[in-house]
């Protein structure tokens, strides 16, 4: 679609999907049945609407990467094919997990399957489906600039709304999320979240889109003041700064201060890779030579380090030694258990969402914590998909990041949108190696969501893409 008007310029299905975007945090990041269960729903019908307002749509202008999101289309729908084999009883009964046999013998005839258990397979499907929706909004609609420009505020907007919150209830020494008493993290800031992990990454997201949106309108910002600007370019820039650019630095301070306060490492030390990988992307964009972005970079690296000594003391005592050895020696426990249940079974999986109960088969005493997720997606995602799939959905993934990477190459302008989706794809590469906040639906969603608008804006109307 081109960036010219057309009759569903602004279609009410991706208002639709700006305010789902921004609501997905809201309850406890909708990582309970009945919110992803929602979320799905609603996916789902912005999906149907949009497909139904663009069934005379034109084909998009320029030359887009066609084979690539074709192979990348074709990855997720054989992951989705396998994970319903991974569920029927009908596979060769050589296929099926043993522990079936074993509940035939004490409760009789029972059907069985390569999955350990099927009974969560159904929310599992829906979430993985939603986000493949998430994206596809995302992608049709970003394909406009102005419905781009309104994606990005809106995820922008989102994360200073959640970082406000949760500096507003740290800051009354509220022990609660919404109305509800925490039971996990208490003395953290986790927002609306359950998990201060995952909402430390999440306020990432918020952060590299607010860069962005910065970095663009100090882009066009005009020196006031020529003679200052022959002593300072740096004076005669904050000079020249009106209301909106101040509000909008605040905006990335309530973010910044609301970063540190998490005490979470690696939410902390992913977000700074992705807005690392955001200023990689935008310098070696041929357009992106200004120092304004640098001075943006330094300044802020400035600003967190400074609210980390401020009020960053629970991080500061989570990098103790003692309690980076004890952390990290629980995960390695866990991570050689999850090696040893993938080798046993490298090829069919335990079953999409099945990690607990598989990983209740292998837990041992080595483990003094219970792991419900195996705070690594990689090692996750081949257990429940088996090495082949997961490889699959890793790759698919891949392809679609290097569109993004091409469109930095291609663009003459607006690359910065794909230059979002890559820094936001160094943070969630990062993140998944120690944590699982890709199981959290308002993470998930809306990684896909940037990455979606990150190849819709990776083609130019007139140049060809490799």
């Amino acid at each position: 679609m081109s960036h010219t008007q057309t009759s569903w310029h602004r279609p009410l299905w991706f208002f639709g999907f700006l305010i789902l975007l921004a609501l997905l945090p809201l309850p406890f990041g909708s990582n309970r049945p009945w919110a992803s269960d929602l979320f799905a729903v609603f996916s789902g019908l912005l999906l149907m609407a949009m497909l139904w307002d663009t069934r005379n749509a034109k084909p998009a202008a320029g030359f887009p990467p066609r084979k690539r999101i074709g192979l990348a289309i074709l990855g997720f729908s054989i992951v989705i094919f396998w994970t319903f084999i991974q569920v029927a009883s009908w596979p060769p009964e050589s296929w099926h997990h043993p522990i079936w046999k074993e509940a035939q013998l004490l409760l009789g005839q029972l059907k069985g399957s390569i999955s350990v258990d099927t009974g969560v397979f159904a929310e599992s499907l829906l979430r993985l489906t939603g986000y493949g929706a998430c994206f596809l909004l995302a992608f049709v609609g970003g394909r406009d600039s102005h419905n781009a420009s309104r994606l990005i505020l809106t995820i922008a907007g989102a994360g200073v709304a959640y970082a406000f919150y949760g500096l507003l209830a740290q800051s009354m020494g509220s022990d609660t999320i919404l109305w509800y008493k925490k039971w996990a993290y208490q003395g953290f800031l986790t927002s609306t979240f359950v998990n201060k992990n995952t909402y430390a990454a999440y306020a990432g997201f918020g952060l590299i889109c607010g860069l962005a949106l910065l970095g663009e309108r100090f882009k066009h910002i005009t020196l006031t003041d020529p003679h200052l600007a022959k002593r300072s370019k740096m004076a005669a820039l904050i000079d020249s700064l009106i209301l909106k650019d101040y509000a909008a630095l605040f905006s990335l301070l309530l973010i910044l201060a609301a970063l540190a306060l998490t005490g979470s490492r690696a939410g902390i030390a992913s977000s700074l890779i992705g807005v690392t990988g955001f200023f990689i992307a935008m310098l070696w964009h041929k357009r992106a030579h200004s120092p304004r972005w640098l001075w943006l970079s330094l300044s802020g690296l400035v600003l967190f380090l400074f609210f980390i000594v401020l009020g960053g003391e629970s991080l500061l005592e989570r990098l103790d030694q003692n309690k980076l050895g004890e952390d990290m020696g629980a995960r390695l426990s866990a991570y050689q258990l999850e090696g040893q249940a993938i080798s046993d079974n490298p090829w069919l999986g335990f079953g999409l969402g099945s990690f607990e109960p598989a990983f209740r088969l292998y837990r041992d005493s080595s483990l003094p914590i219970w792991f419900q997720h195996a705070h690594n997606d990689y090692l996750e995602m081949m257990m429940d998909l088996g090495i082949p799939v997961a490889t699959i959905l890793f790759l698919s993934l891949s392809i679609l990041m290097s569109c993004c990477v091409s469109g930095l190459k291609k663009r003459k302008k607006d690359a910065h949108y794909s230059a979002i989706a890559v820094g936001a794809s160094f943070l969630i590469i990062t993140h998944a190696f120690l944590d699982f906040s890709l199981h959290i639906p308002a993470f998930a969603a809306t990684y896909a969501a940037l990455l979606g608008l990150g190849v819709a804006q990776s083609w130019s109307l007139h140049e060809r893409h490799s």
